[in-house]
């Protein structure tokens, strides 16, 4: 418990309660950074992280108080009481994880990292926010029949774009245009089970290299976090080779900018970089591979094909297991997918601009709380 009064300390010593983001941490820097460049001056910020590394701990803007809050006992009981008008956070499972709604809070508000459809979170990880700030229609049908689905309450859902769009497609436009003449694959794998690696072997790294590529390996963040060792002994082995680099940025612009193509599995990434480059993209399935993917994921609720995996299939080249990937890449045909992508990406409302939209709805939110 003395945990919980330490953290309650820190809480009163805040000069204005009103606001709360809470945060992961750096791995979702590009959106926190997006929204208080927008939010300074505007509204005092109470910016709660679990991220004892995070970069507001160490340098707090002006107009925050930033403090890190561990999730053992004490923090996660502070969390549940604290008395605050408007939380938001791009942490999901509100209610059903260890983040709990407290009874002194007026609006949970959740907003979106990625672009992708509802299916790819876990099951009822939506249902006990306010609102959910969405980037596009898709994303909007499929929680309005979840909400359904699962007889949840219905939320709010203004549709206004997604805040780490903001910083990378500004980032991406400053960064010069030049490339090496060598082309450069950019193999940039998902999490967990849906990690095409583990079944195709991190051999075809080396593979592309003695095929005359140039390779950028972008681990999955998560693979940093844990210290994966396969991922580990890949990194100590090319450290310093020109053939194949690897890129632990937080930022993925630079890879994205260097890289002529790339080779992913089912994953956000993908999305970003044909948005941001136009590059084609080759894409191994297997999104139901892990047999603990049943039953446990919003998509295995869908009566419809979610929006993401519309997306995949349509504007990249697919790849079954056995297929031999220097024959793909001999086979692939972007020209042919420019106008579908096109078509998709003007479904993200807001692209590059959606801070102050997101911004603007919650000092909209804010008013109406203090006003009754």
């Amino acid at each position: 418990m003395f945990s919980y009064f330490k953290y309650k300390n820190k809480w009163n010593k805040s000069p204005d309660k009103s606001f709360v983001i809470f945060s992961e941490g750096n791995t979702y820097k590009n959106s926190t950074e997006a929204l208080m460049n927008e939010l300074s001056g505007k509204i005092f910020v109470n910016y709660i992280t679990i991220d004892p590394d995070d970069i507001y701990l160490k340098n707090p803007r002006e107009g925050m108080y930033a403090f890190y809050v561990r999730l053992d006992l004490g923090g996660l009981l502070f969390l549940k009481f604290i008395d605050s008008r408007l939380f938001v956070t791009t942490t999901p499972g509100l209610d059903r994880l260890a983040l709990k709604r407290s009874p002194n809070v007026g609006h949970y508000s959740y907003f979106l990292h990625s672009p992708l459809d509802m299916g790819g979170y876990k099951k009822n990880s939506l249902d006990h926010f306010d609102s959910v700030v969405c980037s596009s229609d898709f994303q909007v049908r499929s929680l309005r029949y979840l909400e359904n689905k699962h007889k949840s309450g219905k939320k709010e859902l203004p549709v206004l774009g997604i805040p780490y769009y903001d910083v990378i497609y500004a980032d991406y436009k400053k960064m010069p245009a030049e490339k090496s003449a060598e082309t450069a694959i950019l193999v940039a794998p998902s999490w967990g089970g849906n990690n095409f690696l583990n079944y195709l072997g991190y051999d075809i790294i080396e593979k592309l290299c003695s095929e005359g590529f140039r390779v950028i390996f972008r681990p999955h963040p998560q693979s940093w976090k844990i210290k994966e060792k396969t991922v580990m002994d890949l990194v100590h082995k090319h450290s310093g080779t020109p053939k194949c680099v690897i890129d632990g940025d937080v930022s993925m612009v630079n890879s994205f900018r260097e890289s002529d193509f790339m080779i992913s599995s089912f994953s956000g990434i993908i999305i970003d970089y044909i948005f941001l480059t136009g590059n084609p993209v080759i894409v191994y399935d297997y999104t139901r591979a892990d047999s603990k993917y049943e039953d446990y994921y919003e998509a295995d609720d869908f009566d419809f094909q979610s929006w993401d995996r519309e997306f995949f299939m349509n504007a990249c080249a697919t790849a079954e297991p056995s297929a031999d990937i220097l024959g793909v890449i001999g086979g692939m045909e972007p020209a042919k997918k420019k106008e579908y992508i096109l078509s998709q990406k003007k479904r993200i409302v807001n692209f590059g601009d959606a801070s102050r939209h997101i911004v603007s709805y919650w000092i909209d939110i804010l008013g109406k709380l203090t006003a009754t």
